[in-house]
């Protein structure tokens, strides 16, 4: 047993160049057995530190593997530190709080396992690094979100910290609702450099939730300040926010000076007069705060500073405008006063509707110098709501320049603007002269013309309305000045654009003017064909003065084309003279150049005169014979076409002058050779050969 029991322990001692002796055999017996099931070399280093950790391991019954050996070494040594017994319990327990202690170099004893075992915990559940600050700052902390079993994050070990620390200064047990309520005031004490306390606790903890609630920062002089005005609104169940802290901070003081109790009606009552009281300089008594409270609310509304002078002067108005049931402002108790003669001058019943409704026209007569009367209260009551809309000064012209495009405004819906006043005052104007109905569309589709007949100084009609209408619209495409000139040359293109769909550009516009004006005359419809067809003809007939008809278009347009191939000038003479060679070259399918037309306009006429069908072959065929035809000032018929055209090749072969007596004296001989040419040919032959032979 023993020879068996000490073998491996002593292979490892050998190892590691250690004396076997009873204590070392017996110490490293079991660590070795540990190395070797976790395939561990036996060093001196290994023996002494898995020495240890294996005793516990054996001791809590726990299989040695190198993940057990590694994770409890350090607990095992913190527990024989503090003489503490290892258990599954306390291995496990103590292992994360070992590994903090060492990250923060503390010595572990009884007291810091047990006191920074929690917070460990706390900060691997927030993934935070464990250091001596952050143990120390959320031991407390974690100690109270156990005690409410709240769960530890990076949110609430920070949110709970500081009232903690506050707690325990006031010896407060930590609950879900003491951490809750004593939060906010804590933090608010700490801005403050205030001493937690639980009177200060408590004083300053529904003042602060007000502060939270208006974004506002607390300091010394916010506590005390809006402490009683919260009590207040808590009182009345109201909300707190910068406006009503604001509001009712001095009617609370107020109402505590009298020993009165705060309620919203008191709260509302006594707000505004005792504002207007402290401006004053008077004591708040129950008889001031009760006289003032209307007169005040009347000041407020208007924005004006309550002043004794104002007290006074402002009483009575108040009281007959609350009669009526109207509205305080800063311009209705000026206003009023003037509205209220209005309606005297009138004779009209001063009500609420007719206060409201007459007060800004009123101030508008009054700013234009204007008697009021029924008809102009009703004539610039619209008018000068617009001007107000707008932000513009009520003056006589104003007045009159946008009462009628307010009242188009008006029938159209649309919202009176500086621009929208300014845009369709002239198109009102326009469509007024012309007896038409302001509506959306006919007030944006006249506004541009309208602005192109004033550039051009022409009256505004339903017909000229209607006819510049598109021509407007391509010139401000085209970016195009509108003139009388412009005007009236573009508007028949631009119809003829519109009518093919292409779009108006200063391109198009040019080009296609005169080819419009061209298939009017002629009373032919607009068409992309028709336009692209007719251009260049058109142009021809203007170089050349001639009248566009529907003869002239057709019979010009193919010999236009055929003057731009060959880069000439058209002139009269060039189209007449060239307008039938061009019809040739065209059934012939022969490509027009200057050689062509030049070569082929005679044989054409020539053709023409005879009634042939100008081909590729009798063009060819006739060309030489036209030209001694020509020559000799004889007629071109059928008959001296035929009769000619040998002899002509012939005097062109030897290169002889084609005249009258010449053509007639060689045109039978020139038959007679072709007649005879053959037999010519063998007699030749047999001549040749007889001389030969002799």
């Amino acid at each position: 047993m023993s020879l068996g029991a000490y073998k491996d322990v002593t292979w490892s001692l050998q190892r590691c160049h250690l004396e076997p002796t009873k204590m070392s055999l017996g110490a490293y017996k079991d660590v070795t057995w540990s190395l070797q099931r976790c395939h561990l070399e036996p060093t001196k280093m290994s023996l002494g530190a898995y020495k240890d950790v294996t005793w516990s391991l054996q001791r809590c019954h726990l299989e040695p593997t190198k993940m057990s050996l590694g994770a409890y070494k350090d607990v095992t040594w913190s527990l024989q530190r503090c003489h503490l017994e290892p258990t599954k319990m306390s291995l496990g327990a103590y292992k994360d709080v070992t590994w903090s202690l060492q990250r923060c170099h503390l010595e572990p004893t009884k007291m810091s396992l047990g006191a920074y075992k929690d917070v460990t915990w706390s900060l691997q559940r927030c993934h935070l690094e464990p250091t001596k600050m952050s143990l120390g700052a959320y031991k407390d902390v974690t100690w109270s979100l156990q005690r409410c079993h709240l769960e530890p994050t990076k949110m609430s070990l920070g949110a709970y910290k500081d009232v903690t620390w506050s707690l325990q200064r006031c010896h407060l047990e930590p609950t879900k609702m003491s951490l809750g309520a004593y939060k906010d005031v804590t933090w608010s004490l700490q801005r403050c450099h205030l001493e937690p306390t639980k009177m200060s606790l408590g004083a300053y903890k529904d003042v602060t939730w007000s502060l939270q609630r208006c974004h506002l920062e607390p300091t010394k002089m916010s506590l005390g300040a809006y402490k009683d005005v919260t009590w207040s609104l808590q009182r009345c169940h109201l909300e707190p926010t910068k406006m009503s802290l604001g509001a009712y901070k001095d009617v609370t003081w107020s109402l505590q000076g009298y020993h009165l109790e705060p309620t919203r009606m008191s709260l509302l009552e006594c707000k505004d007069v005792t504002w207007s009281l402290q401006g004053c300089h008077l004591e708040p008594t129950k008889m001031s705060l009760g006289a003032y409270k209307n007169v005040t609310w009347s000041l407020q509304k208007c924005h004006l500073e309550p002043t004794r002078i104002s007290f006074g002067a402002y009483k009575d108005v108040t009281f007959r405008m609350q009669g009526c049931h109207s509205e305080p402002t800063r311009t209705s108790f000026g206003d009023y006063k003037g509205v209220t003669w209005s309606l005297q001058k009138c004779h009209l019943e001063p009500t609420k509707m007719s206060l409201g409704a007459y007060k800004g026209v009123t101030w508008s007569l009054q700013r234009c110098h204007l008697e009021p009367t029924k008809m102009s209260l009703g004539a610039y009551k619209d008018v000068t709501w617009s001007l107000q809309r707008c932000h513009l000064e009520p003056t006589k012209m104003s007045l009159g320049a946008y009462k009628d495009v307010t009242w188009s405004l008006q029938r159209c819906h649309l919202e009176p603007t500086k621009m929208s006043l300014g845009a369709y005052k002239d198109v009102t104007w326009s469509l007024q002269r012309c007896h038409l109905e302001p509506t959306k569309m006919s007030l944006g589709a006249y506004k541009d013309v309208t602005w192109s007949l004033q550039r051009c100084h022409l009256e505004p009609t339903k017909m000229s309305l209607g006819a510049y209408k598109d021509v407007t619209w391509s010139l401000q495409r085209c970016h195009l000045e509108p003139t009388k000139m412009s005007l009236g040359a573009y508007k028949d293109v631009t119809w003829s654009l519109q009518r093919c769909h292409l779009e108006p550009t200063k391109m198009s516009l040019g080009a296609y003017k005169d080819v419009t004006w061209s298939l009017q005359r002629c009373h032919l419809e607009p068409t992309k064909m028709s336009l692209g067809a007719y251009k260049d003809v058109t142009w021809s007939l203007q170089r050349c003065h001639l009248e566009p008809t529907k003869m002239s278009l057709g019979a010009y347009k193919n010999v236009t084309w055929s003057l731009q191939r060959c880069h000439l000038e058209p002139t009269k003479m060039s189209l007449g003279a060239y307008k039938d060679v061009t019809w040739s070259l065209q059934k012939c399918h022969l490509e027009p150049t200057k050689m062509s037309l030049g070569a082929y306009k005679n044989v054409t006429w020539s053709l023409q005169g005879c009634h042939l069908e100008p081909t590729k072959m009798s063009l060819g065929a006739y060309k030489d014979v036209t030209w001694s035809l020509q020559r000799c000032h004889l007629e071109p018929t059928k008959m001296s076409l035929g009769a000619y055209k040998d002899v002509t090749w012939s005097l062109q072969g030897y290169h002889s002058e084609p005249t009258n007596m010449s053509l007639g004296a060689y045109k039978d001989i020139t038959w007679n050779l072709q007649r005879c040419r053959h037999f010519f040919a063998y007699y030749c032959m047999y001549v040749f050969v007889r001389l030969l032979s002799a």
